[in-house]
């Protein structure tokens, strides 16, 4: 993270001489982890052995931020009790998680709506998380992102519209469809006496 802060501040010719350490330090994890100088590209799209090389790239030259680097900013500027926040430091490591799990980027740049949805169907829906506890974790990381938003003009927040629904009873009646009586509404206004009905008639 220390050559991306010198990388974010720098001038123009210091970011070339920056790109040049960049790109060597990303050729020494390409090859660490068993990839060949004649097919490395740092910069293109990455095979199984270059993937650590060009993650380097891409958070060594600010192309892209990881998705706790503004969380402590983010809460020391709220209001909230320190058990909201440590609620929120919660989430935001249980997403941590579950990006690592499934191989997704842990950047606040492709943390796009699929994989906010992807992320809430896998980590509450199927693992049974009660609705209440996955919407606490979901508010967090949607306030998270707002802040974002209005602090560094990220466009878009994945995390909107992403609660999960109370979850409905669906019952029958104990006394039946026919009330409690066992009898039918119009079967209690039905017995008129037999002179009422010839009256009628």
């Amino acid at each position: 993270m220390a050559l991306r802060e010198e990388f974010v501040r720098a001038d123009a010719a210091r970011r070339n001489d920056l790109m040049y350490q960049i790109t060597d330090r990303a050729e020494e994890i390409d090859l660490a982890t068993g990839g060949t100088r004649e097919d490395y590209e740092p910069f293109g799209e990455p095979r199984a052995a270059t993937k650590q090389a060009t993650k380097f790239v891409q958070l060594a030259s600010a192309k892209v931020t990881p998705a706790d680097l503004y969380i402590e900013r983010w809460l020391a500027a709220s209001t909230y009790s320190e058990r909201t926040k440590a609620d929120a430091r919660t989430a935001l490591t249980l997403f941590k998680g579950w990006c690592t799990k499934a191989s997704q980027g842990f950047f606040i740049e492709t943390t796009t709506d699929r994989i906010a949805a992807d992320f809430r169907d896998e980590a509450f829906v199927k693992a049974g998380v009660h609705f209440k506890t996955a919407n606490k974790k979901l508010s967090a990381l949607r306030q998270y992102w707002t802040w974002l938003e209005k602090s560094f003009g990220v466009k878009s927040n994945p995390w909107m519209r992403k609660s999960l629904p109370k979850a409905k009873a669906h019952r029958i009646a104990p006394d039946g469809p026919m009330g409690p009586s066992g009898r039918s509404r119009m079967t209690r206004f039905a017995p008129f006496s037999r002179a009422r009905q010839t009256l009628i008639w």
